[in-house]
């Protein structure tokens, strides 16, 4: 993984019930910089990624292509998404999740 801290954020919010997940993303609505809310899990890895609030996020070239620029020396801030891989013999398309990488509002500037 290419953050080491993922695994372990990954594994306390997988231990954390439903409602102690949902509780904890409505403390704290993220959306992404297209307006989407992210899940209550990525909501809750975010906030154990970083020690400021995150309140939009993007990635690299999403903020390009909004005017914005990441700071230099900014560290990518980490969610799962829903992947599809290929169809099996039976018809069947496994899902997996990869880590994308992320930043929040506050590490980019404008162009």
């Amino acid at each position: 993984m290419k953050n080491e801290n993922l695994k372990l954020f990954a594994a306390q919010v997988a231990a954390m019930t439903a409602s102690e997940r949902a509780a904890l993303a409505l403390k704290m609505p993220i959306l992404t910089i297209a307006g989407h809310a992210i899940s209550p899990r990525n909501s809750c890895l975010l906030a154990m990624q970083s020690a400021e609030l995150v309140t939009v996020i993007g990635g690299f070239r999403q903020w390009l292509a909004a005017s914005r620029c990441v700071k230099k020396g900014e560290k990518a801030l980490y969610i799962l998404c829903p992947m599809t891989g290929k169809a099996k013999e039976d018809g069947e398309k496994p899902t997996f999740f990869r880590e994308v990488a992320m930043f929040d509002i506050s590490q980019t500037s404008t162009i």
